[in-house]
């Protein structure tokens, strides 16, 4: 079922006034199919198609694992490389889909390699990369809410199968709307526990159509300035940082990132905790994969050394200084 996220018919005439929102018009075209969560459009895209195995990076958090185990199919876990691709050791079986994850949206030129290696396999969870062009692959899964002020949402494109998209809408997205309007009134830590409330309403990973409010909200987004955004602050971070990174990220011509991971050789939970203290979070992706991990490894490395700085659309050059400074000291005082 191909239909716009927006109709004519969701917004009445006259009455009294809603929240004023910009309207950037549709930001994504019709094929892309709106359901409530990325992982409830996981599991409605595995549930349409032949696969009864999924290879699953380890480096990933529950709820994709969830996602795949609710549409009733067997997961299988695997290792990553140092460049964040997947190490298999064998073909991967005509039963079997694999599903990868463009890490921090940084990860554009492996998404790419493994489209046209398996095109009619590949899951590609671009959750993490917003604004990434889907490929030849068999379903690409998209996050909004990680990228801009949503209460929940999820989209799907697939090629070469019919995904329906439910006729029941969620009806959550309201009371999900509480932690933005307290970081929009207050502080990301007062509403911070209100947060973890509504990720909690999201775990039933049942599909349902994305709710009107979420579809609203979402042309209200302005891609062009967030990518334009995104990727000045990423290049403003990379020249500050790149020399004390361990890692070197490429930022491609299309690449949109999530953040500037910073990737050290310590351990940096301290830093985390300590940039908390003055008002600075950066998440943690994702402290629920750790027993999957074995030491040693790149996953683990990502784990405990790598700081995930934001560089998104809120913030101009002044506020990335800003951030570089706070972040330099606390380095430099070890």
């Amino acid at each position: 079922m191909n239909e716009p996220l927006h109709s004519a018919h969701d917004t009445p005439t006259g009455g009294y006034f809603e929240l004023a929102l910009p309207d950037h018009g549709e930001p994504f075209p019709p094929t892309y199919l709106g359901f409530q969560s990325g992982r409830a459009a996981l599991r409605a895209l595995l549930e349409s198609s032949p696969f009864g195995r999924v290879l699953v990076p380890a480096y990933t958090c529950d709820s994709v694992v969830r996602a795949v185990e609710d549409a009733g199919r067997k997961v299988a876990l695997y290792p990553l490389d140092d460049g964040l691709s997947p190490r298999l050791d064998v073909a991967v079986a005509a039963d079997t889909a694999l599903l990868y994850i463009n890490y921090f949206g940084l990860c554009d030129h492996v998404v790419s390699r493994l489209a046209s290696q398996l095109p009619s396999q590949l899951i590609v969870d671009d959750t993490q990369a917003l604004l990434a062009s889907p490929t030849s692959a068999l379903g690409t899964i998209y996050s909004p809410r990680k990228f801009a002020g949503l209460p929940d949402g999820g989209l799907l494109v697939a090629n070469g199968l019919t995904v329906p998209v439910p006729a029941e809408e969620d009806d959550g997205s309201l009371q999900r709307m509480q932690p933005l309007l307290i970081r929009l009134a207050g502080s990301a830590l007062e509403g911070y526990a209100a947060y973890v409330a509504a990720n909690r309403t999201l775990e039933d990973t049942r599909p349902l159509r994305m709710s009107r409010l979420t579809r609203r909200l979402l042309r209200s987004m302005d891609p062009q300035d967030m990518r334009r955004r995104r990727r000045a602050n990423f290049a403003r971070l990379a020249a500050a940082f790149d020399a004390v990174n361990t890692r070197r990220w490429a930022l491609g011509t299309d690449c949109v990132p999530l953040c500037y991971p910073l990737v050290l050789r310590r351990d940096v939970r301290d830093v985390r905790r300590r940039l908390a203290e003055l008002d600075i979070f950066v998440p943690t992706y994702w402290e629920d994969a750790r027993p999957r991990l074995h030491d040693d490894t790149p996953e683990k490395a990502m784990l405990d050394h790598c700081l995930a700085l934001p560089c998104d659309q809120r913030y101009d050059a002044g506020q990335m200084d800003h951030l570089i400074r706070y972040v330099s000291t606390i380095l430099d005082g070890n």
